[in-house]
């Protein structure tokens, strides 16, 4: 396994090991995100099963306002579309340095 300094000096060449280190982290961390998520799940599904039901929570103020299901579609639309533009800038912007 390579040492800290030998991965930054790694980096530094443009090394693709680096880039596999990169990939391997996210992937590493995405996965340990998941394995979190997926255990707190659990957990609330084992104590749901002890535990009376939440009633949906309406609007005291406005029965109108949108409910959690749709506000969670549309930030999730839109930090997508937000994804998608800074990809989008970051290639043009490699393009324009040429690399």
């Amino acid at each position: 396994m390579a040492t800290k300094n030998e991965n930054v000096a790694a980096a530094a060449e443009g090394n693709p090991n680096y880039v596999e280190l990169l990939a391997q982290t996210g992937q590493a961390a995405l996965k340990n995100l998941k394995d979190t998520q997926d255990a707190f799940f659990q957990a609330a599904h084992t104590a749901g099963a002890i535990l009376p039901k939440v009633p949906e929570l309406k609007s005291p103020v406005d029965p109108k306002l949108p409910s959690a299901r749709q506000l969670l579609e549309v930030n999730f639309d839109l930090a997508n579309k937000f994804l998608v533009n800074q990809k989008e800038y970051a290639e043009r912007f490699l393009a324009l340095l040429g690399a």
